[in-house]
């Protein structure tokens, strides 16, 4: 059976955001540094869950910095622009 790492992350790559409400609401945290679970949710991009995950500030600025730029070379406008309007840019 494939791993899908943390139960929040599984949870965002089904797309379910009552069940990463839930897991959050009985005490599931990303590990620190533990982006995945955002990126999942910018990838279905599912603006509603990955602002819920952004409030959480699971991904320290190089990482948000990179997340950004993996949604820009996926194509993903509407996503890179929610990252950006919550100050998120790229590093040189």
């Amino acid at each position: 059976m494939q791993q899908r790492g943390s139960p929040l992350r599984a949870a965002a790559m089904s797309g379910s955001l009552a069940i990463v409400r839930k897991l959050i609401d009985r005490g599931a945290k990303p590990a620190e540094n533990d982006w995945w679970p955002l990126l999942e949710a910018l990838r279905l991009e599912h603006t509603a869950m990955a602002t819920l995950l952004l409030d959480l500030n699971i991904a320290d600025a190089a990482a948000r910095s990179r997340i950004l730029q993996k949604t820009l070379d996926l194509g993903l406008e509407s996503m890179a622009q929610l990252l950006q309007e919550r100050d998120v840019s790229l590093q040189s």
